[in-house]
């Protein structure tokens, strides 16, 4: 995920709704989807161009301890694409 500015305008609206945390989908293996989380917060204090990455397994063993989408709070995590959905 590049920090830019369309990206702090909808993290800025999405902040005022109570969202704290932005997700975004790494990969899946056997039916879950894993994904990597930034707070809002690290997003908007990022200099524009920054790139957030997560952790890109090859399947198997290697996800284990990869967060996944079942750890996300729908009150208070949105999904990047979500996110770029709603509030640009």
């Amino acid at each position: 995920m590049k920090v830019t500015e369309n990206l702090k305008n909808a993290a800025r609206k999405a902040m005022n709704d109570g969202y704290t945390r932005v997700y975004a989908i790494t990969g899946s293996y056997r039916a879950t989807t894993y994904c990597y989380f930034v707070s809002i917060r690290a997003i908007l204090s990022a200099q524009t161009g920054t790139e957030f990455s997560g952790f890109r397994a090859r399947g198997g063993r290697r996800w284990e301890g990869t967060p996944n989408t079942r750890h996300a709070d729908w009150r208070t995590d949105i999904g990047y694409q979500r996110l770029m959905r709603s509030f640009v």
